[in-house]
């Protein structure tokens, strides 16, 4: 038996799947996704060459291209009926932890519903993903880390094509310089330049441009760079992720661990909901309940 393996990339890849296969038989055309040249142009060139590359092999492709919308809806809710895509993993805080791309993107609970799209499933990366999570020694962490980026290299579960580069900038006549906040691993397009932005003079907007349309303000549902821009502006969190990097109270005036697994948070006072309600720990258990529930 032979089978096509199923791969991803996080950013600008592409995944395969296929069912098994007699050898000898023939490979049915295979579909690869991606978003339109006018929004995504280096990742339209990148199907483009990644296609011509696989029809040398002797492969029958078909580029298929949609907006993203139609493209996130597909990966994330019909697993199992794409062959391959192109897929970006933009820039957040909280992405500055690896345990966000090493358990989140790889883990094997979160093939089914969360972002290991590829159902990639290996018991022994599982083990180290999970143990550097409840690590608490730098150095140990960074090793198991160490340790999982090898498996994954060994497996080569998905395939990464580039990481990005991004160039921001502000208009210095407008904001001053010295109140736009460099966000570690994130730029200044963060949450932390639009809470603390001077301006100069009586022009108070900030207008940002993206390729990308907004999905989605749901803070269960976000589905690209667009929807966490605001998100991040609507919804407080318990902790933010800092400029440094670090977490930071933020709707929690403070927290403290009881023991490995029981974390006591105390909330602010004087928060209320947008008609004016006040915020109590039910909403925040709540709001830890829904997602866990699937």
């Amino acid at each position: 038996m032979k089978y096509l393996r199923k791969s991803a990339a996080a950013v600008f890849g592409a995944a395969v799947i296929a069912g098994p296969a007699l050898a000898g038989d023939e490979i049915r055309t295979i579909e690869l996704f991606s978003r339109p040249q006018a929004s995504q142009p280096a990742e339209f060139q990148s199907i483009q060459l990644i296609a011509q590359e696989w029809e040398k092999l002797g492969l029958d492709v078909e580029v298929k291209v949609m907006p993203w919308e139609q493209l996130s809806d597909i990966v994330w809710y019909q697993r199992d009926k794409w062959d391959a895509t192109a897929w970006q993993m933009v820039g957040r805080p909280e992405r500055s932890d690896p345990d966000e791309i090493v358990y989140n993107l790889f883990h094997s609970t979160t093939a089914e519903k969360g972002y290991n799209f590829i159902g990639y499933q290996n018991a022994a990366f599982d083990k180290v993903a999970e143990e550097q999570r409840i690590t608490t020694d730098q150095d140990s962490r960074k090793n198991l880390l160490f340790e999982a980026q090898k498996i994954l290299v060994d497996d080569q579960p998905n395939m990464m094509l580039v990481h990005p580069k991004n160039a921001f900038a502000f208009d210095k006549t407008k904001f001053d310089e010295s109140t736009v906040v460099e966000q570690s691993g994130i730029g200044i397009r963060n949450a932390w330049t639009f809470i603390n932005a001077q301006p100069i003079g009586e022009n108070k907007d900030f207008i940002l441009n993206s390729g990308d349309n907004v999905i989605a303000i749901n803070p269960l549902y976000i589905s690209g760079g667009v929807d966490s821009w605001i998100f991040e502006l609507v919804y407080d969190r318990l902790m933010r992720v800092g400029p440094d990097g670090l977490p930071q109270p933020w709707a929690a005036e403070s927290y403290d661990w009881k023991d490995g697994t029981t974390l006591e948070v105390t909330l602010r006072d004087g928060m209320e909901w947008h008609d004016g309600k006040p915020v109590t720990v039910e909403d925040v258990k709540f709001s830890f309940e829904v997602p866990m529930s699937g």
